[in-house]
């Protein structure tokens, strides 16, 4: 009955958009803290999430095809537009956070030990993806074209950090100072952390797109 009303609708679901954001904010979370500590508890609440996570997306995604077909304005119909682009990037995030859960059961499972340095870098990165998604909803949500500057610049930062934390591990791997077995896992996470913050960044320009 809302699509009767269809700003109303959109109203909704925007508001809709954002708790699907806020669950996949704290997969991350999760994904972290499963990884860095080795928590299997953590870990295993990401596997659940992540199938609370792409049932909203699919139930959002079949709202959006009936509101877009609603006597719409052309506002109404970009905003409808922005918000399949959104899902679609923030269900994505989760499926990056759902991959780091993998890799943080394999580590558990392989008894795989990483470097002081290895584990601080990680920490580092983990830290400024976590901001630069959440700056990222909070855009979207705010309509702020400052937050949403903000995550370009973030992303930019992390893709540097990205290669230079790469080029650190394998010259670790070169000097024998960690396992062989932690430098493909190590690549990996970077790797979907770096992921994480182009979806983000994809969030962002949607904002900027909008305004």
């Amino acid at each position: 009955r809302i699509i009767e009303t269809p700003s109303i609708a959109v109203g909704q679901l925007s508001k809709e958009v954002y708790r699907m954001a806020k669950i996949v904010e704290n997969n991350v979370r999760l994904a972290i803290k499963g990884f860095i500590e080795g928590n299997e508890k953590a870990i295993k609440e990401v596997f659940n999430q992540e199938k609370v996570i792409n049932r909203l997306e699919r139930d959002i995604t079949e709202y959006l095809v009936e509101l877009s077909n609603a006597p719409l304005t052309d506002e109404q119909h970009g905003l409808v537009n922005t918000f399949f682009n959104a899902i679609n990037d923030i269900e994505r995030v989760g499926d990056h956070a759902d991959n780091i859960a993998e890799l943080a059961q394999y580590r558990i499972d392989n008894n795989i030990i990483f470097t002081d340095n290895a584990l601080e870098e990680l920490q580092v990165m983990f830290d400024k993806v976590e901001k630069v998604y959440i700056s990222s909803i909070d855009s979207f949500r705010d309509n702020s074209i400052d937050k949403a500057k903000e995550v370009i610049v973030l992303e930019e930062e992390i893709d540097e950090m990205e290669k230079q934390y790469r080029a650190n591990h394998i010259d670790r791997l070169n000097k024998l100072l960690c396992q062989p077995s932690s430098g493909v896992v190590f690549l990996d996470v970077i790797s979907n952390l770096e992921r994480i913050s182009d979806h983000s960044s994809n969030i962002a320009s949607y904002t900027i797109d909008r305004n």
